[in-house]
């Protein structure tokens, strides 16, 4: 036994050494490859089976010195000790001293002792758990309410973190217009691919919409065009591109889109949806027009109020 697992022991070993001298082809690798766990396995079963022809051979040998009278002084090695002091077993020719009044069917019951290993595992767990309860349940310990909050912030820390280095976590909520040249040349490229045969080269409008008038049936800002771009509009025959286009490819599709608005195509289609209006001109002309109002309102006050010297001509006449 002590043979097979010290050869076993040198053959992992030596699996070990070899894959830190390797960087390229870690231990994780050569497991992936299936011919390399195949000789693992035939290997292993090598040594087991040395094992058991040794096994044979020394009871063989023993036999054979036991037939000639011959008797070789028993060594108890560490391992067995440590084995014996672990276990407690019985040995087999001392088995008629456990052994109890019980016969079921010739099948009899020995009185072993609970195995030291066993014993020491069921006292340490008790322990454990009065340290865990105190801590846990009547200490300082976070419950499983906090671990789940202090867990779900550190979530959030890692997904931030993680975006700033993903630029491909781009959805309609954070996506931004580009207005740099390179993506923009890579937006046309993808354009040309993927959104020409409807829209035609230059965005006047085939099967598709005009791209280059200010009037859009989903909306125009880039939040809505990637909003369409990213999930189609079945009804209309435009597929989503979502599964198609990774999320920073359609953010510069849609940029360059935009960029099309004001130019002349060759046949352009008429107008669809309704007139886009920025948010921010939008919101000038809301001002404005609160502006008039206010403005308005003071002109009709002054009109309401009446002069102190009419006033005072009224009362003279009155006095007359």
């Amino acid at each position: 036994m002590k043979k097979t697992i010290a050869l076993i022991v040198l053959f992992i070993s030596g699996l070990a050494t070899h894959a830190a001298e390797i960087p390229e082809q870690p231990f994780k690798k050569l497991l992936a490859d299936p011919v390399a766990v195949a000789l693992v396995i035939v290997v292993v079963m090598l040594l087991i089976t040395i094992f058991a022809l040794l096994k044979v051979v020394n009871s063989l040998v023993l036999f054979a010195e036991q037939k000639a009278g011959i008797t070789r002084e028993e060594k108890v090695s560490g391992l067995d000790r440590l084995l014996q002091s672990l276990t407690r077993s019985t040995p087999v020719e001392s088995e008629q001293d456990v052994l109890l009044d019980h016969d079921y069917d010739g099948i009899k019951e020995l009185d072993n002792s609970l195995p030291p290993w066993w014993l020491y595992g069921f006292y340490i767990s008790i322990l454990f758990a009065v340290i865990y309860t105190g801590y846990y349940v009547f200490g300082s310990g976070p419950d499983q309410h906090q671990k789940y909050e202090t867990e779900m912030a550190e979530a959030a820390i890692a997904i931030e973190e993680y975006k700033l280095t993903a630029p491909d976590l781009v959805d309609e909520s954070n996506v931004v217009l580009l207005a740099d040249a390179a993506n923009l040349e890579i937006g046309k490229e993808i354009y040309m691919v993927n959104c020409m045969p409807c829209h035609l080269a230059d965005g006047g409008g085939s099967v598709g919409p005009n791209l280059t008038d200010e009037y859009w049936i989903h909306g125009g800002s880039i939040q809505d065009l990637f909003s369409t771009i990213k999930y189609g509009v079945p009804a209309k025959g435009m597929i989503s591109w979502e599964s198609t286009l990774r999320a920073t490819q359609m953010q510069q599709v849609a940029s360059y889109i935009l960029s099309l608005q004001g130019t002349t195509p060759a046949n352009p289609k008429a107008a669809e949806g309704d007139l886009y209006v920025p948010e921010a001109e939008t919101d000038a002309e809301e001002v404005a027009e609160e502006g008039e109002e206010v403005v308005a309102d003071g002109e009709e006050a002054v009109e309401e109020s009446v002069d102190p010297v009419t006033e005072g001509t009224e009362a003279e006449e009155v006095v007359e």
